[in-house]
């Protein structure tokens, strides 16, 4: 993250950082909300532009929908590598999901952390599974064992944090479903830092990565530059409450049309 000036309030630093000016010498075909909290070279600022471009285009193409296409005949419906993005519900986030996608924070004017710059980031699901398989699946802690096998400790799945938890009637965390299998989608999920060629094309842009790509953890993460429009949502698992309420589901199909609605035990919601 860029050093603030402490001669100046906060919000004059950011508003220098997304200045027209600052955006024109870059080159950037950018939203004017965007903040630039990490300085960027030539090169950086121009693999940054050619991937919103690209996100631009896709975002006017009809695309098919692989999950549904998997429901409708029988096959188990998450295939491994599905994409997961956590989010609090608000009737204000499902048309900005449908109108604009999943996009990085620093795109519309919030502050990211200080790690995946410019980056929209998503859990991967580890293996094909079932919606409820793999909702009691990131429920279940991970144990540490010693080598006899006793049990050292055990933790919460990074999954728990931010999807929807079948177990509580007030959460209100949906799980955006996005299929990477659709052809459309390969060149802008190249652009990751949890693959081996997107990490070396974007070793300016982020920082330190939360966890080794080839850990556990970070065989189940994926950070998309810019992001994945919302034409690409497949689904939407919601928390139980919400899947109850029969105005808010009206809402969201309203909204997501062709998007396949679930509950955490699986059950499409029609």
């Amino acid at each position: 993250m860029r050093d603030l000036d402490l001669e100046k309030p906060e919000e004059e630093v950011a508003r220098e950082a997304t200045s027209p000016e600052v955006k024109e010498a870059a080159g950037l075909p950018l939203p004017d909300t965007m903040i630039l909290e990490k300085e960027l070279n030539d090169e950086e600022l121009t693999k940054v532009r050619k991937q919103w471009g690209l996100f631009q285009r896709l975002s006017t193409l009809k695309v098919p929908n692989p999950l549904q296409i998997r429901i409708q005949a029988g096959l188990t419906p998450l295939v491994a590598g599905t994409l997961v993005h956590g989010t609090s519900y608000s009737r204000e986030k499902i048309q900005a999901l449908q109108a604009n996608g999943v996009l990085s924070g620093e795109l519309i004017g919030i502050p990211e952390d200080s790690e995946t710059h410019f980056c929209a980031d998503f859990y991967k699901i580890p293996h094909d599974t079932s919606v409820k398989d793999y909702v009691d699946w990131y429920h279940v802690p991970d144990e540490k064992r010693r080598p006899d096998g006793s049990l050292i400790m055990k933790s919460s799945k990074m999954e728990r944090t931010f999807l929807p938890n079948k177990n509580s009637r007030t959460n209100d965390q949906v799980a955006i479903l996005i299929d990477p299998n659709i052809a459309e989608l390969k060149e802008l999920l190249h652009m990751d830092p949890y693959n081996a060629e997107g990490r070396e094309e974007m070793k300016g842009i982020i920082n330190q990565l939360p966890y080794d790509p080839n850990s556990p953890e970070g065989q189940r993460l994926s950070s998309i530059l810019c992001g994945i429009p919302g034409n690409f949502i497949s689904g939407i698992i919601l928390p139980p409450k919400l899947a109850e309420d029969k105005d808010e589901v009206a809402f969201i199909r309203s909204v997501f049309e062709n998007v396949a609605l679930f509950n955490t035990e699986g059950e499409l919601i029609l």
